[in-house]
């Protein structure tokens, strides 16, 4: 198989390629020499997409690492897309974001890569994506990109051990940032919260309620004047507090600080009937609520409370719920 790819490549006469999609696992050396040649050639074919998937048995101690693309390769001035998984990047990678033989790079996807490199600053990014890739020069990862329209996010601690900062100006339109649970200071996630403010559509996983329910941080929180459309999961909680009150009373506050969402997506959210709901604010502009995977085993609070304080609400969406025993409304 790798003598027909190499062939394949060799025998294509093309003056450019439009894309290069490489999905490829390895074992050795020898293997890597093969992705190596690949991925060279399908450079010098000036590509608009680049994808590369690769996946060592070995974990993280036999890496792909990708070739310098920086300056001085001439032949880059068509890229727009570049998408990573499991693949390992010296500090040249940052020339992409810099240099003019890049002038169209505006959507960047990362997986899983390992990152020599603590910043990502870019003035023409407009898609990042930044998932579980691991960062071991830099307790803080710093992404500047005053343009960014949509914004994807999965950390750990091997991530970044504090968190991240970002600086994407007011133009975000879509961020999702998942959270591995309880590697991160409150602070820090409520900092990183705090600096989406400006988003239209978000999404966020496996906060912890702490970040909202500290006094002092929720304080700090800007408003989400902009935000429109809000999804996310219950808010983590430390196991010696009551899961249900702690988690839902979070949610409660955090919608204080979003006066003109329109949609709310709720997912596996459930409520004790011992849990009360008054923190909650009214939802003067929702429109649409979708109940996803929820539990409404608990005389169906969760949906009464949203059916009597959202006076706008036109659509309600309910999927994949639990319901084991039915109560009245009334």
């Amino acid at each position: 198989m790798e003598a027909f790819v190499s062939k394949l490549l060799m025998v294509h006469k093309a003056s450019c390629l439009d894309a290069f999609n490489l999905t490829a696992s390895y074992a050795d050396h020898d293997s890597l020499r093969h992705i190596h040649a690949w991925m060279r050639h399908a450079i010098r074919g000036n590509p608009k997409v680049i994808e590369v998937r690769t996946m060592c048995f070995y974990g993280y101690d036999l890496l792909y690492q990708l070739p310098h693309l920086g300056s001085s390769n001439p032949t880059g001035r068509r890229l727009t897309s570049l998408k990573l998984t499991g693949v390992s990047l010296d500090n040249s990678f940052t020339e992409l974001f810099h240099s003019a033989a890049w002038p169209h790079l505006e959507d960047v996807v990362l997986v899983q890569c390992q990152l020599a490199f603590p910043r990502i600053e870019s003035e023409r990014l407009k898609i990042l994506g930044f998932q579980y890739c691991t960062t071991p020069a830099a307790e803080v990862f710093v992404i500047r990109a005053p343009r960014l329209a949509s914004l994807s996010m999965s950390l750990h601690s091997n991530s970044c051990e504090k968190g991240v900062v970002l600086d994407v100006g007011s133009p975000l339109v879509r961020a999702s940032v998942s959270l591995k649970r309880d590697e991160f200071s409150a602070r820090n996630e409520a900092m990183l919260l705090g600096s989406l403010s400006n988003v239209t559509s978000l999404e966020i996983r496996d906060f912890q309620a702490m970040a909202i329910l500290d006094t002092e941080l929720f304080d700090k929180l800007p408003v989400f004047n902009n935000l429109r459309n809000l999804a996310l999961n219950p808010f983590s909680v430390d196991d010696t507090i009551s899961d249900e009150h702690n988690s839902f009373k979070a949610l409660g506050r955090f919608l204080q600080k979003t006066p003109n969402m329109e949609t709310l997506t709720l997912e596996k959210f459930w409520v004790a009937p011992t849990v009360e709901l008054v923190e909650i604010p009214a939802l003067q502009n929702l429109r649409t609520l979708i109940l996803d995977t929820c539990d409404l085993d608990d005389n169906f609070g969760l949906l009464q409370y949203y059916l009597l304080n959202s006076p706008n609400l036109e659509k309600l969406i309910v999927q994949y719920c639990k319901v084991v025993h039915f109560f009245s409304l009334a």
